[in-house]
């Protein structure tokens, strides 16, 4: 298994950097190789690498085909931060759900993050534990095993990007970052834990494109996905998003009376499932329907 730790620079991810980063790609594709990237960013070399990680880790940027250097706005990317775009400075708390989930689902890109929110399973989330359990994941998929420090980095970029720190330049740069706003991570006593006061926040037609991403991620061609695995799989929404069965089944029974939702909810012979219905099977098609919903200008994307 390929990996990947450190990229951020220890910069938590700010609003207005994703929105930066697909305008000055789609000027220069090379944006990150100019030496006056830092003059056109209007910030320092360190973060301009930042700004480069969290574009790429939130499937915003992509490097072109057979290209080491040159970018191209993704699909989600324009989508999103266009000029007119669904939500250019991410001020819909489903878009911070969203990209929390593009980050999730990246292992090779953004290892520390997956493992946590998408197969670690504790009742908080301390260095003296969690490393550990980092280490033997790592060790069972003979992935290289980074150094402690490494290690110390990303995990000091998690808890600020999740959970603001009480010291106030670092609970300034914590509260521009979208990802604090979910309520995913809590800090208490200097402990990070799973937050459980979030889930209502997590907007239903959200969850259904991030269910839908998952299921072609498994396989396209599948008719039916079970519950069990949106709950409980490795990297599956309902762990990436630290979702109970409650929380799970409560939204999945009010999108499956949603005649937009290219699924529906089956019991059939004891089996929870979901069922793949005929329509336009894609997580841009709930997505739109959720901005268009929250009066956020769709621009030429409606």
């Amino acid at each position: 298994m390929r990996v990947s730790f450190s990229g951020h620079e220890t910069f938590p991810l700010r609003s207005s950097w994703l929105k930066k980063a697909t305008d000055q790609v789609r000027i220069e594709p090379c944006i990150f190789r100019q030496d006056d990237a830092i003059a056109i960013f209007g910030v320092g070399k360190n973060m301009v690498r930042s700004i480069k990680h969290w574009a790429l880790i939130c499937n915003i940027i992509e490097l072109m085909p057979e290209s080491r250097t040159e970018y191209q706005v993704t699909e989600l990317g324009k989508l999103l931060f266009s000029d007119g775009g669904w939500d250019p400075f991410i001020e819909d708390v489903g878009t911070a759900w969203l990209l929390h989930w593009q980050i999730v689902k990246q292992v090779e890109r953004a290892t520390l993050w997956s493992f946590l929110f998408g197969v670690y399973r504790s009742s908080n989330i301390e260095q003296s534990t969690f490393f550990p359990e980092v280490r033997q994941w790592l060790s069972s998929r003979n992935a290289d095993i980074p150094s402690e420090s490494t290690l110390k980095r990303d995990f000091l970029c998690i808890g600020n990007s999740y959970a603001p720190l009480s010291s106030k330049r670092q609970y300034e740069d914590s509260l521009q970052c979208p990802l604090s706003g979910i309520g995913l991570i809590v800090r208490e006593g200097g402990v990070l834990y799973p937050s459980k006061r979030h889930r209502q926040q997590l907007p239903d037609l959200v969850l259904g494109a991030i269910v839908i991403d998952y299921w072609l991620a498994l396989d396209d061609t599948l008719k039916t996905l079970s519950i069990e695995q949106v709950l409980r799989d490795d990297l599956s929404p309902g762990k990436s998003l630290f979702l109970s069965e409650d929380d799970v089944y409560d939204k999945i029974i009010r999108l499956s009376e949603n005649p937009d939702v290219p699924f529906i909810y089956d019991e059939t012979a004891g089996i929870r499932q979901l069922v793949r219905i005929k329509g336009d099977f894609s997580s841009v098609r709930l997505l739109t329907q959720h901005y268009l919903a929250s009066q956020i200008d769709l621009g030429d994307y409606a």
